[in-house]
Protein backbone atom coordinates (compact mmCIF):
# COMPACT_ATOMS: atom_id res chain seq x y z
CA UNK A 1 0.00 0.00 0.00
CA UNK A 2 1.17 3.45 -0.69
CA UNK A 3 0.05 6.61 1.60
CA UNK A 4 0.10 9.98 0.72
CA UNK A 5 1.56 11.81 3.40
CA UNK A 6 2.16 15.52 4.71
CA UNK A 7 3.81 17.15 7.44
CA UNK A 8 2.45 16.22 10.78
CA UNK A 9 1.51 19.93 11.02
CA UNK A 10 -0.51 20.21 8.07
CA UNK A 11 -4.39 20.39 8.61
CA UNK A 12 -5.03 18.63 5.66
CA UNK A 13 -6.48 14.85 6.78
CA UNK A 14 -8.21 14.23 2.70
CA UNK A 15 -7.58 14.82 -0.38
CA UNK A 16 -10.17 13.79 -3.59
CA UNK A 17 -8.18 12.36 -6.92
CA UNK A 18 -8.58 15.51 -8.74
CA UNK A 19 -7.13 17.62 -6.20
CA UNK A 20 -3.98 14.74 -5.78
CA UNK A 21 -4.17 15.21 -9.44
CA UNK A 22 -3.91 19.31 -9.51
CA UNK A 23 -1.58 18.68 -6.81
CA UNK A 24 1.30 16.36 -8.42
CA UNK A 25 0.83 18.00 -11.65
CA UNK A 26 1.89 21.23 -10.67
CA UNK A 27 -1.64 22.89 -11.92
CA UNK A 28 -2.66 23.26 -7.78
CA UNK A 29 0.40 25.61 -6.21
CA UNK A 30 -1.05 26.74 -2.46
CA UNK A 31 -2.73 25.05 0.37
CA UNK A 32 -5.24 27.53 0.78
CA UNK A 33 -7.25 26.06 -2.16
CA UNK A 34 -7.55 22.94 0.02
CA UNK A 35 -8.41 24.50 3.44
CA UNK A 36 -4.38 24.49 4.50
CA UNK A 37 -2.25 27.27 5.43
CA UNK A 38 -1.90 30.06 2.91
CA UNK A 39 1.49 28.39 1.81
CA UNK A 40 3.14 26.80 -1.65
CA UNK A 41 2.73 23.25 -2.24
CA UNK A 42 6.36 21.32 -2.33
CA UNK A 43 5.57 18.36 -3.85
CA UNK A 44 8.03 15.72 -3.21
CA UNK A 45 7.79 12.43 -5.42
CA UNK A 46 10.26 9.46 -6.54
CA UNK A 47 12.56 8.94 -9.46
CA UNK A 48 11.68 7.41 -12.73
CA UNK A 49 12.63 3.94 -11.62
CA UNK A 50 10.86 3.51 -8.73
CA UNK A 51 8.39 1.19 -8.35
CA UNK A 52 6.43 2.79 -5.52
CA UNK A 53 6.03 5.87 -7.92
CA UNK A 54 4.89 3.73 -10.83
CA UNK A 55 2.01 2.27 -8.87
CA UNK A 56 1.04 5.97 -7.50
CA UNK A 57 0.90 7.29 -11.08
CA UNK A 58 -1.18 5.14 -12.42
CA UNK A 59 -3.38 4.10 -9.59
CA UNK A 60 -3.91 7.77 -8.25
CA UNK A 61 -2.90 10.18 -11.10
CA UNK A 62 -4.58 8.15 -14.19
CA UNK A 63 -1.29 7.04 -16.03
CA UNK A 64 -1.52 3.69 -18.31
CA UNK A 65 1.20 2.06 -20.16
CA UNK A 66 0.70 4.84 -23.36
CA UNK A 67 -0.26 7.80 -20.66
CA UNK A 68 2.43 9.25 -18.50
CA UNK A 69 1.50 11.85 -16.60
CA UNK A 70 3.96 14.76 -15.88
CA UNK A 71 4.50 15.63 -12.41
CA UNK A 72 4.56 18.90 -11.37
CA UNK A 73 7.96 21.03 -13.19
CA UNK A 74 8.99 21.94 -9.59
CA UNK A 75 8.62 18.56 -7.46
CA UNK A 76 12.19 17.30 -5.47
CA UNK A 77 12.77 13.85 -6.55
CA UNK A 78 13.94 11.31 -4.05
CA UNK A 79 15.60 8.23 -4.58
CA UNK A 80 13.93 6.02 -1.46
CA UNK A 81 11.28 6.04 0.93
CA UNK A 82 13.10 6.86 3.91
CA UNK A 83 14.63 10.05 1.72
CA UNK A 84 11.14 11.15 1.08
CA UNK A 85 9.96 10.56 4.38
CA UNK A 86 13.08 12.99 5.33
CA UNK A 87 12.14 15.71 3.67
CA UNK A 88 8.36 15.63 4.07
CA UNK A 89 8.50 15.70 7.72
CA UNK A 90 11.15 18.24 7.98
CA UNK A 91 9.40 20.30 5.12
CA UNK A 92 5.88 22.21 7.26
CA UNK A 93 4.69 22.32 3.77
CA UNK A 94 5.38 19.20 1.86
CA UNK A 95 3.61 16.23 0.51
CA UNK A 96 4.48 13.09 -0.99
CA UNK A 97 3.99 9.33 -1.38
CA UNK A 98 5.76 6.46 0.34
CA UNK A 99 5.19 2.58 1.21
CA UNK A 100 2.89 2.24 4.28
CA UNK A 101 5.89 0.32 6.10
CA UNK A 102 7.36 3.69 6.35
CA UNK A 103 5.11 5.53 7.91
CA UNK A 104 6.03 7.11 11.07
CA UNK A 105 5.64 9.56 13.72
CA UNK A 106 7.75 12.16 11.62
CA UNK A 107 5.17 12.40 8.53
CA UNK A 108 1.33 12.25 8.73
CA UNK A 109 -1.02 10.02 6.56
CA UNK A 110 -3.72 11.21 4.98
CA UNK A 111 -7.06 9.90 3.58
CA UNK A 112 -7.67 9.57 -0.67
CA UNK A 113 -11.19 9.95 -1.50
CA UNK A 114 -12.24 9.86 2.19
CA UNK A 115 -10.80 6.27 2.86
CA UNK A 116 -7.75 6.12 5.15
CA UNK A 117 -4.49 4.33 4.53
CA UNK A 118 -5.19 1.42 6.75
CA UNK A 119 -3.98 -2.72 6.30
CA UNK A 120 -7.75 -3.12 6.60
CA UNK A 121 -9.28 -1.06 4.00
CA UNK A 122 -6.12 -1.99 1.48
CA UNK A 123 -6.72 -5.72 2.08
CA UNK A 124 -10.15 -5.75 0.80
CA UNK A 125 -10.10 -3.46 -1.99
CA UNK A 126 -11.08 -0.04 -0.61
CA UNK A 127 -8.25 1.80 -0.33
CA UNK A 128 -6.92 1.94 -3.75
CA UNK A 129 -3.21 2.83 -3.93
CA UNK A 130 -2.29 -0.50 -3.27
CA UNK A 131 0.20 -3.12 -5.15
CA UNK A 132 0.84 -6.69 -4.55
CA UNK A 133 4.50 -7.72 -4.67
CA UNK A 134 5.52 -10.97 -6.84
CA UNK A 135 7.84 -13.85 -6.57
CA UNK A 136 8.41 -15.26 -9.78
CA UNK A 137 10.35 -18.72 -10.75
CA UNK A 138 11.27 -20.49 -14.42
CA UNK A 139 8.81 -23.52 -13.87
CA UNK A 140 8.16 -25.20 -10.56
CA UNK A 141 9.72 -24.01 -7.42
CA UNK A 142 11.76 -26.90 -6.56
CA UNK A 143 14.87 -27.03 -3.47
CA UNK A 144 15.97 -23.50 -1.94
CA UNK A 145 13.82 -21.62 -4.13
CA UNK A 146 11.04 -23.95 -2.86
CA UNK A 147 12.03 -23.51 0.48
CA UNK A 148 12.35 -19.94 0.27
CA UNK A 149 8.91 -19.10 -0.85
CA UNK A 150 7.48 -21.44 1.95
CA UNK A 151 9.10 -19.32 4.23
CA UNK A 152 8.02 -16.18 2.91
CA UNK A 153 4.20 -17.86 3.19
CA UNK A 154 4.87 -19.38 6.46
CA UNK A 155 2.76 -17.83 9.36
CA UNK A 156 6.01 -16.85 11.58
CA UNK A 157 7.61 -14.78 8.59
CA UNK A 158 3.60 -13.46 7.95
CA UNK A 159 2.93 -12.65 11.74
CA UNK A 160 6.17 -11.95 12.53
CA UNK A 161 7.57 -9.33 9.90
CA UNK A 162 4.91 -8.94 7.39
CA UNK A 163 2.06 -7.88 9.79
CA UNK A 164 4.40 -5.20 11.43
CA UNK A 165 3.93 -2.94 8.51
CA UNK A 166 2.21 -4.53 5.27
CA UNK A 167 -0.74 -6.49 4.35
CA UNK A 168 -0.71 -10.36 5.55
CA UNK A 169 -0.70 -12.53 2.51
CA UNK A 170 -4.04 -14.53 3.71
CA UNK A 171 -5.78 -11.01 5.32
CA UNK A 172 -6.08 -10.09 1.41
CA UNK A 173 -9.55 -10.40 0.35
CA UNK A 174 -9.75 -8.66 -2.98
CA UNK A 175 -11.86 -10.35 -5.53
Amino acid sequence: MIAIVVNPSMPITNLSDAQIKAIFTGKAKNWKAFGGPDKQIVVVIRDQASGTREIFDKKALGATDTKVVESAGSAIQCSSNGVMREIVGSTSNAIGYISFGYVNKNIKAISFNDVAPTVKNAATGLYPIARYLHLFTKGEAKGAVKGYIDFMLSDKFQNDIVAREYVKIKDVNIK
